[in-house]
C-alpha cells in the first residue's frame, strides 16, 4: 500500500495513498474481513488528518472541540459494530454524582465534599447505559495549572466509575480484570 502511495520521487502522495487504502478496503469489504476494513478506515482518517503538509502542523489556537473531533473520528471507527457508545457534549458522570450524594449523607451538607462530583466531562464511554470511563480534552494553549486541574478531575471521575463497576455483583476472578481507561488530551497530545 505504501509503495502504491509513493510518488516517482519517493515522497508519499496523499491522493495515491488514499486510492491504495480505498482499493484494499474494497477488497476487505468484499471478502467480509471486518477487522481489516476497520483498520483501513482508521488509516484513511489518519492519512486525511496527518498527511496534509502545513495543515498537519499543530495549531495552538484551535479549540477544544476541534482537537476532540479529530480523536473521536478515529474512536468512532474503532467502536463501530461494538456495544461501546460515546456520550459527549460536556455530560455529567453519574458515578461521581452517586459518590457525592453518599458523602453528603455521611458528612452532612456542611462539608462541601460534593463540590468535585457531578462535574461536566467531555466524553464518557459506556455500554448498556453503564459508564466505563471518562476522558477530557483541552485546547493546546491551556495553562498548565488548568491542565492539572482538569486531569485531576478526570482521574477522580474514572476512580468513581471504577468504584461503581467493582461494586457490581461480579465474581472476584472477573473483578481482577475490571478497569477504567480514561484519556486526557491537551491539543494533539494525549
Amino acid at each position: 500500500m505504501m509503495v502504491k502511495g509513493t510518488s516517482e520521487n519517493n515522497n508519499l502522495d496523499k491522493t495515491q495513498l488514499r486510492i491504495a487504502i480505498s482499493e484494499a478496503k474494497t477488497s476487505a469489504l468484499e471478502s467480509g474481513d471486518r477487522e481489516s476494513t476497520q483498520l483501513l478506515g482508521i488509516m484513511e482518517i489518519l492519512v486525511k488528518l496527518c498527511h496534509s503538509g502545513a495543515a498537519s502542523l499543530p495549531d495552538h489556537n484551535e479549540s477544544e472541540l476541534t482537537t476532540y473531533r479529530r480523536v473521536v473520528m478515529v474512536l468512532d471507527d474503532i467502536l463501530d459494530g461494538t456495544m461501546l457508545k460515546i456520550k459527549d457534549g460536556e455530560t455529567t458522570c453519574r458515578a461521581s454524582k452517586a459518590i457525592g450524594k453518599d458523602h453528603e449523607k455521611l458528612f452532612g451538607a456542611t462539608i462541601p465534599l460534593n463540590a468535585g462530583f457531578g462535574r461536566r466531562i467531555d466524553m464518557i464511554m459506556s455500554t448498556k447505559n453503564v459508564e466505563l470511563s471518562s476522558s477530557e480534552w483541552k485546547r493546546p494553549r491551556t495553562p498548565i495549572a488548568k491542565c492539572l486541574q482538569q486531569q485531576s478531575k478526570n482521574i477522580r471521575m474514572n476512580k468513581a466509575i471504577l468504584s461503581y463497576l467493582l461494586a457490581l455483583p461480579i465474581d472476584q476472578e472477573d473483578a481482577d480484570n475490571v478497569f477504567s481507561v480514561g484519556m486526557d488530551w491537551t491539543g494533539p497530545i494525549g
